[in-house]
């Protein structure tokens, strides 16, 4: 697809906006005084601009699909040490949410930053999936809400960075969201819920032996629910987002239209910028010119 192409699908006339900056510059430099007639010339281009304005809207939520995947692959990047892995996972964690009926987006924003947490731990790589992958079935049997989910997402998050497991949050901040959950940690770890908190309490309970443990209770009490729920109206929902916002990102990778449109941005930027450096280099002049 040709950048002339690229502007006519999203309505957009690019000539327009250039010469309307050009008639700008050009008004500013030679001081004229009939700035008002430069105005109008700038109000008549930029009305050619938006030409088929019915369609921005769409264009300007394919560019957001495309800034979030950029967006999403470089955090995953940073946080799983590469590209090659971030997209090993960005594909798994596609394939996930389209089996589980989770929000692609959301579940990138969740996964990363468990992932960032088990860097250098026993659980990095496949195990932080299987964790993951554990407590989503528990979110999504019990219908969790997004804000209810991420509060899960961060007390395991939390759990990683420190090594240790603490009450505060197994009890707070995991308890408020699983009904059971530090029973179901007892239980997982061989123990009584006294004996629990007092291991707790000395530091004892090291995160990459409880997390595998309590992911597999959760598999246990949540999976079967979970298959079922995964079933329902408002997972449908959700899975026909993460197929619409798929179609926007490759579209928009396949077409060559991320790459236009960067280069749109940039061409821009460098235009904005040389506006400014004038404007400041040749302070005095225009403040008699706009006084």
């Amino acid at each position: 697809m040709s950048t002339g192409d690229f502007w006519a699908f999203f309505g957009v006339n690019p000539k327009g906006a250039v010469d309307g900056m050009n008639v700008a510059k050009k008004a500013v430099r030679s001081g004229s005084k009939d700035i008002s007639s430069s105005l109008s010339s700038i109000k008549g281009i930029a009305t050619k601009v938006f030409v088929g304005w019915g369609v921005y809207a769409l264009g300007k939520e394919f560019i957001q699909a495309a800034m979030d995947i950029d967006s999403m692959t470089r955090s995953m990047s940073a946080a799983v040490g590469g590209m090659d892995k971030a997209n090993r996972e960005i594909n798994y964690l596609r394939k996930t949410s389209m089996e589980m009926g989770l929000s692609f987006q959301d579940a990138g924003k969740d996964f990363k930053m468990l992932a960032a947490a088990a860097k250098g731990t026993a659980l990095e790589g496949d195990g932080v999936r299987k964790v993951w992958r554990s407590l989503q079935n528990a979110t999504v049997a019990l219908q969790l809400t997004t804000a209810e989910t991420s509060g899960t997402v961060y007390a395991f998050k939390d759990m990683l960075s420190k090594g240790t497991v603490q009450a505060e949050e197994l009890k707070r901040q995991l308890g408020n969201r699983l009904p059971g959950a530090f029973n179901m940690a007892a239980k997982a770890m061989g123990m009584t819920t006294r004996e629990l908190a007092k291991q707790m309490k000395l530091g004892n309970i090291m995160t990459d032996d409880f997390l595998p443990a309590l992911a597999k209770a959760m598999d246990d009490t949540f999976g079967k629910a979970a298959i079922e729920a995964s079933k329902s109206m408002k997972s449908e929902l959700v899975r026909m987002k993460t197929a619409w916002f798929d179609f926007k990102t490759v579209f928009m990778e396949v077409s060559g239209l991320t790459r236009i449109v960067g280069d749109g941005f940039k061409f821009m930027t460098k235009k904005i910028t040389e506006m400014t450096d004038y404007l400041l280099k040749n302070e005095k002049k225009n403040k008699n010119f706009f006084c």
